[in-house]
């Protein structure tokens, strides 16, 4: 028997753990991101030649995999190490696979959502997996050439920053949201626009 002083000081002390833990276990990989991708890109595509990749801002990509890991050590670990528990707030016992499924899923998330990188060649702009893991999820074949881009509009906030990218054919590409160096990005898109590439 433990006091609920005792639990609720253990399961705070888990939670940033398992936080840091996460962050020391993914940081690498967000880290090695933008240049894995350089590299692969020179490989898949050999006669384009990559010049700058967008990604995730490191910060953010921290803070969000520590609350994930601080997750798992507050709600999930503790019903494998103390016996007779039947609850945390809104996990229990019959509900804990459900959080531990949703977890593992979420993990994936994360780690690709803070590993998506673009990549701006001198022909276009590309999207290329920086990680054999992560490849089912990408469409390495997503290609938007410099010449088929009408305009380019940033949009900047103090939360999230997006770039839209407006085509010929009318057609709008919302995929450059809530990354980081959006303003280079525009600038060196603009730049190939007005080139004729």
């Amino acid at each position: 028997m433990i006091t609920k002083e005792y639990f609720e000081a253990w399961i705070n002390i888990a939670g940033v753990i398992t936080g840091l833990l996460l962050v020391f276990i993914f940081t690498p990989f967000y880290m090695n991101s933008g240049k894995a991708a350089l590299l692969r890109c020179k490989i898949l595509y050999p006669d384009e030649n990559p010049i700058f990749f967008i990604k995730s801002s490191m910060l953010q990509s921290i803070i969000i995999t520590a609350l994930f890991g601080a997750f798992l050590g507050t709600f999930i670990l503790p019903f494998f190490i103390f016996e007779g528990l039947h609850s945390i707030r809104q996990v229990s016992v019959s509900t804990l696979w459900i959080y531990c499924f949703a977890f593992l899923i979420g993990l994936y998330g994360i780690f690709f959502r803070f590993n998506i990188t673009y990549v701006l060649t001198d022909r276009g702009i590309r999207i290329i997996s920086p990680y054999r893991i992560l490849r089912p999820m990408f469409k390495e074949d997503f290609f938007i050439k410099y010449d088929d881009i009408k305009s380019v509009q940033l949009n900047k906030s103090f939360f999230m920053s997006r770039l839209l990218i407006h085509l010929k054919n009318d057609e709008i590409f919302r995929g450059l949201v809530g990354f980081v160096h959006l303003e280079k990005a525009e600038k060196i898109i603009t730049g190939y626009m007005n080139k004729g590439v």
